[in-house]
């Protein structure tokens, strides 16, 4: 049986690209098919509004809250030298949208997992957090741990272990983390690329879909940083149109198959109901032949 995924990838403002296309899969009833989710980043923010299944909350907080809150400059302590440890801007406004618009006990108890990626910097790697089941601190942690940005943001520490997001490619991370869902054995990818050079893993056993923006939607410093309601409201019309142009060449590929399924199917019936009356005519003129042999005994 088919078993469908959805991967988010990290990009800051760029995320509301994602909305964009959850947009078009809601109107295509795609969203419903969903059975796993992905997600490094922004994408975990996404991922979360998404299991929520409420378009419109995520739709208002991207037009109408991140803007001011995302990239609030935090108090400057004089004592404190690190930056490259604790970041530029404060973590109080994402913290703000969690608590006034995300139900963590929804996310903890979703029917199926959702996967966070965050850079250990312990190991230098890559790690996976499964957000199901846990509790509403460490979902928190979680999320603050796979978007904190080096120097932008402060790291996060978990049960004594610093992380960073999860889409630094340079300390090994994955900011379109596919392989949480190949181990939970999707054979059907949705991927919402907001970096073009992102890296995609490959998998025999899965089909890829990518949907990426096919204009300019900004690169780090005009995208990923720009959490103004204008960008916003740009690349979400952006994300609508290019997943409606991906989903209907997807379809249209599809029903191609169909058709092409359909159409050997009832090529093979035309020859099977053709060879069965050939049997029958065959078998009626046998008949016919052994019904004018002349019998010994009638001469």
């Amino acid at each position: 049986m088919s078993k469908l995924g959805l991967v988010l990838g990290g990009g800051g403002g760029l995320g509301s690209y994602q909305i964009g296309v959850w947009k078009a899969l809601r109107e295509y009833g795609i969203d419903k098919n969903i059975e796993a989710i992905s997600g490094t980043s922004v994408g975990v923010l996404n991922a979360c509004l998404f299991a929520q299944n409420d378009y419109d909350i995520a739709e208002y907080i991207w037009t109408n809250e991140i803007e001011d809150k995302i990239l609030s400059k935090k108090k400057i302590n004089k004592n404190n030298k690190f930056i490259s440890s604790n970041g530029i801007f404060s973590r109080e406004g994402l913290i703000e949208i969690i608590d006034k618009y995300l139900n963590i006990d929804i996310i903890s108890n979703y029917k199926y997992p959702i996967y966070a990626a965050a850079v250990n910097l312990k190991k230098v790697n890559v790690q996976y957090f499964k957000l199901n089941g846990k509790t509403n601190k460490e979902i928190k942690e979680i999320m603050m741990a796979t978007s904190a940005i080096p120097l932008i943001f402060g790291r996060q520490t978990i049960k004594g272990t610093n992380y960073v997001d999860g889409g630094v490619e340079i300390l090994n991370g994955n900011n379109l983390p596919l392989k949480p869902l190949y181990e939970e054995n999707c054979n059907e990818i949705i991927a919402i690329n907001l970096y073009k050079d992102s890296i995609i893993e490959k998998s025999d056993n899965c089909k890829v879909y990518e949907i990426i923006a096919s204009n300019d939607i900004g690169d780090f410093f005009k995208g990923a940083m720009d959490f103004s309601l204008s960008g916003a409201k740009m690349r979400i019309e952006e994300g609508y149109n290019d997943a409606k142009k991906n989903l209907e060449q997807i379809l249209k590929m599809e029903q191609t198959q169909i058709e092409n399924i359909d159409n050997n199917n009832y090529m093979y019936q035309n020859e099977f109901d053709n060879n069965i009356k050939k049997r029958k005519l065959r078998n009626e003129l046998d008949k016919a032949i052994d019904s004018l042999k002349i019998d010994d005994n009638d001469i």
